[in-house]
């Protein structure tokens, strides 16, 4: 709640919240390279999988303590950096993707 609360504050969303945003942004170009739909990703299209992935984050943040929130904030945002940088390559992004799943709650 805490999360939530604190985006609501400042009108803005959490780097957790904005990580979804952009594996969405990123993952759209490259469904075709990977043979992915996004329904094997539990989604009906890029928003709904943006949409579900703040949900989970929400409640991973809710449940995180002050430090532990700093590090999921920090690491949200190292995983922005890295989806930017990658760009249009595919293989990069999947391979980001396989790491958040091992990183990221």
């Amino acid at each position: 709640m805490r999360g939530l609360i604190v985006a609501l504050l400042v009108g803005c969303s959490t780097p957790c919240e904005r990580l979804c945003d952009a594996r969405a942004a990123a993952f759209e170009p490259c469904l075709g390279a990977w043979q992915y739909q996004w329904d094997e990703f539990l989604a009906q299209d890029a928003k709904d999988y943006a949409n579900e992935c703040r949900a989970a984050m929400r409640v991973e943040e809710d449940a995180a303590s002050d430090p532990e929130l700093l590090i999921l904030h920090e690491t949200c945002d190292a995983f922005i950096a890295a989806h930017e940088a990658a760009g249009g390559d595919c293989d990069r992004q999947w391979a980001l993707f396989e790491e958040a799943t091992q990183t990221l709650p």
